[in-house]
This record gives structure tokens, sequence and C-alpha cells, in this order.
């Protein structure tokens, strides 16, 4: 038996591992001047770069006492940066040592393109005699949100009556002893469709521009890059509220505006196209 082996479909992983490299690439644009944006570019870098961890051990088997594996290739290109893990709980990164982290960036990106080039390398292993799919065996509808709890019990309701799926809204879920991270990625398994709500719950303007705006909260545009990794394109939806800034590092995502009624048509039928069964009729 091959020492490394699929866990999952090449055709499932390899969107997955683009998308991961895609949203790495935008961390590099992240701005970077004050304390405050330092802490807030930390933070995301090790979002992503243990959600990337995480993907890889899922998609995987191995057998065999220092078998060379994905998962190894990618930890090896953190290396230059340990001092920097090391002191992960303690705010900011000397200055000294952000273009190490930037560096780790582009070489963990080039990792992960590398390896969703060669995965027709990789045998699968469907020895458990289940076809499994990386983050979705599950079925049901997850919602990303901020703080406009009442837009949110709104598209609770309306997906409850549209289709026949759960919903899953992550305050709902147990800890179970999991950190915030372990429980997003836990409940996240068993999506099938992402619902992301963008709402002005912050404000914020390019360095140098005077003029603020109103922009979703940094934790809904990062899980809105992990289910655009974790689920593909077509099944995930933003819906957006007017004058709410939209992110411009994710290409191809369906933004829905959350006018006064269209939006409900609008997303029933993007989860009709991703293979959701939504009644229509009761859209209207």
């Amino acid at each position: 038996m091959p020492n490394v082996t699929l866990a999952v479909s090449s055709e499932d992983l390899e969107p997955k591992l683009l998308g991961r490299e895609e949203i790495g690439q935008a961390l590099l644009d992240l701005p970077r001047t004050t304390q405050s944006e330092i802490e807030t570019f930390k933070q995301q870098y090790f979002e992503w770069d243990d959600f990337n961890v995480a993907l890889l051990e899922a998609s995987f088997k191995s057998s065999g006492w220092m078998t060379t594996t994905p998962v190894s290739d990618y930890r090896s290109v953190g290396a230059q940066i340990i001092d920097i893990r090391l002191t992960k709980a303690v705010p900011g990164i000397p200055a000294d040592r952000i273009d190490a982290v930037l560096n780790d960036i582009r070489a963990k990106c080039g990792v992960l393109r590398s390896i969703a080039n060669r995965l027709e390398v990789y045998p699968r292993d469907d020895s458990d005699g289940q076809s499994e799919s990386l983050a979705s065996s599950g079925s049901a509808i997850f919602i990303v949100h901020g703080h406009a709890l009442l837009l949110r019990e709104n598209v609770r309701r309306f997906l409850e009556r549209v289709t026949e799926r759960q919903v899953i809204v992550l305050e709902d879920e147990a800890n179970q002893g999991h950190d915030v991270l372990e429980k997003l990625l836990k409940s996240a398994e068993q999506a099938a469709y992402a619902v992301v709500l963008l709402t002005g719950d912050d404000e914020g303007r390019k360095l140098g521009d005077g003029e603020w705006r109103p922009r979703a909260r940094q934790n809904v545009v990062l899980e809105l890059g992990l289910f655009l990794g974790m689920l593909g394109r077509s099944k995930v939806a933003a819906l957006y509220e007017g004058g709410v800034e939209i992110p411009s590092d994710f290409a191809g995502v369906v933004y829905i505006s959350l006018d006064s009624e269209g939006w409900k048509m609008k997303l029933a039928t993007e989860l009709k196209n991703a293979g959701i069964e939504v009644d229509l009729n009761k859209a209207i």
C-alpha cells in the first residue's frame, strides 16, 4: 500500500487548496502600518496557517515511520519563523520580523499550489468503503454573521421555510472543550452551503483616505474566505447591506443585495443551483 494516500477526492480537494492560496495572497496586501493593523495581520495569518494544516491533515492518510507527506512539506516551510509561532499569544510582530512572515506566506502559498498540482500522483484510499468529502459530508446550511442578530434570525427563518436542511449558527453549537477555531471547523464540516451576512458592524478606510466606510467585521470576512476554501464558490452566497464595503479579494463570489424582499428569491435560486432542494413557492 502506498505510504501517502488521499482521504478525499482530488476533484474535491484541488479547488480548496487553490482557494487557500488565494486567501494567502490576500494576506500579503493587508495594511501593516499601525500596531492595531499589525495585530490584525498576525491574527489572520495564524488563523489562515492553522486552517491550512487542519485541511491537509484531513485530506491525506499516511503510514510508515518518517514518511514525507504534504502536511510535513507544508510544516517544514515554517521553520524560519518558529520564534513568531512561539510568541503567538504575544501582541504584535517585531518590525524586523515582518518580512520573514511575508516570506513564509509566499512560501506556503507555493506549497499549497504545488500540492494541488500533483494530486493525481496520490491514490485514493477507499478502505473505509465510504466516499468522503472534505468539508461537507454534511448537508446543513451555515450562517456566518456579525452583530445584526435580527437579520440573522430573518435569514434563518427563511432558510428553514424554503428548505428542509438544518441551519447552523455557530453560537448555538456546543463548545465541547474546543476553542473558537476548532468549534468553527467542527461545525463547518456539517455544512453543504454557507450564507454570509455582510453588515456594517465596523468602519474602515485605506491608509491616507479620509473617508470612513461601513464594513463587515473581520471575523466575518475571514469565515467567508474559510467557506470559499472548504466548499467552493458555487456553495457560498454573501448577503450585503447597502453601503457596506465589499471584499475585493474574493472574485467569483455571489453577492446579493439586502433590498426589501428581492434577496429571498435570489438566494433561493442560488441554493437550488447548488443542488439544495428548495421550495421556490415559499420564497415569494
